[in-house]
C-alpha cells in the first residue's frame, strides 16, 4: 500500500472519530436544553447539568486531539498528496465530505449552545448582570486614575 492510500485512510479514521465525538457533545447540549426547559428545578437537575458539563469538556479535550493528529498528518503529506492528486480524487472527495458533515455538526453544536446560553440567561437574570458588568483594563484603569486625582 501507497504511503498517501495509508494517509488517506488515517485522515478519513480521524474525522470519522471526530464526527462520532462532536454527535456526542451535540446529544448532551440538546439534553442540557431539555434539562433547562424542566418546569421543576432540583438539585439533582443541577449536578446531571454539571456532569453534562464535565462529559462534553472531555469530549472537546478528544476534537481538539483529534484536530492537532489530523493537522500535523495532513501538512505532513499534502506535498504528496498535491502530486498525486489526479490519482486520488475519490479519496479527496470523500475527505471534503466528511469535513463538510465535521463542519455541519460544528453549527449545530453552536447554535444549540447559544439557545441554552439565552435560556440560562432568562432563567437567571442576575448572571447575566454580572456577565455584562465586565470592564475592559483601560476603562477600569482610567476610573481609577480620575477618582484618585487630587483635589483642587
Amino acid at each position: 500500500m501507497k504511503p498517501e492510500k495509508v494517509n488517506f485512510n488515517l485522515l478519513e479514521d480521524i474525522l470519522i472519530k471526530k464526527r462520532g465525538f462532536l454527535e456526542q457533545i451535540l446529544n448532551l447540549t440538546v439534553n442540557q436544553e431539555t434539562i433547562l426547559l424542566c418546569e421543576e428545578k432540583s438539585d439533582e437537575y443541577s449536578i446531571m447539568f454539571r456532569e453534562m458539563n464535565d462529559e462534553k469538556q472531555t469530549l472537546i479535550d478528544l476534537v481538539i486531539n483529534s484536530d492537532n493528529v489530523f493537522q500535523n498528518l495532513f501538512d505532513s503529506s499534502i506535498d504528496d498528496f498535491n502530486k498525486n492528486a489526479e490519482n486520488y480524487k475519490p479519496q479527496i472527495k470523500s475527505l471534503q465530505g466528511l469535513v463538510k458533515e465535521v463542519m455541519d455538526m460544528d453549527i449545530k453544536i453552536r447554535v444549540q449552545e447559544q439557545k441554552n446560553k439565552d435560556l440560562i440567561s432568562n432563567q437567571y437574570p442576575r448572571a447575566k448582570k454580572i456577565q455584562t458588568a465586565k470592564v475592559s483594563k483601560g476603562s477600569l484603569l482610567k476610573r481609577y486614575e480620575n477618582n484618585n486625582k487630587p483635589k483642587d
